[in-house]
């Protein structure tokens, strides 16, 4: 991945995730390993929207955000600093069934590679409060290896 005309090799993508009609953060639990993706899960509500808000440090371009099978629209109002946001939409994702969890395919795509992670999430329906209960959610940081072909991979990931 080039930046300023030098090959950058790692890069911290930071996402806050808060629902777009109130601004509040959203809500996660610790799960342990009974689920096979991650030891957490981010909830959400069905019929609900989101906004996503992605930064770059070192600065990376990035033109494309698909959030489980959706592609957004991925605005950048300052060039070249690396801050994006999106509007998600969880229309047509019904609740999740109890002591199960929804695998979200994320893919981030930029001229200098794509980032391909699974985020594990609960859907509820919009009037059942469990969406709220848990630890809020500031922001994930995911720090991100690039390989020479532009594959990009996450080496570590922290919640906060």
């Amino acid at each position: 991945m080039v930046l300023g005309g030098f090959r950058i090799s790692s890069f911290q993508l930071v996402i806050s995730i808060r629902d777009a009609e109130k601004n509040d953060p959203i809500a996660f639990k610790q799960d342990g390993n009974r689920f096979g993706t991650s030891p957490r899960t981010i909830k959400f509500c069905s019929e609900s929207k989101y906004r996503i808000t992605l930064k770059t440090t070192p600065v990376v371009e990035f033109h494309n955000l698909h959030v489980g099978g959706s592609d957004l629209e991925l605005r950048c109002d300052r060039p070249q600093s690396g801050e994006y946001e999106a509007l998600w939409n969880t229309v047509g994702f019904e609740p999740t069934k109890n002591a199960e969890r929804t695998d979200l395919d994320v893919i981030l795509r930029g001229p200098g590679g794509t980032l391909k992670w699974t985020l594990q999430a609960k859907f509820y329906a919009k009037s059942n409060s469990h969406a709220e209960w848990g630890q809020k959610l500031d922001f994930i940081q995911l720090s991100c290896s690039v390989d020479p072909t532009g594959n990009i991979t996450v080496t570590e990931e922290q919640v906060r």
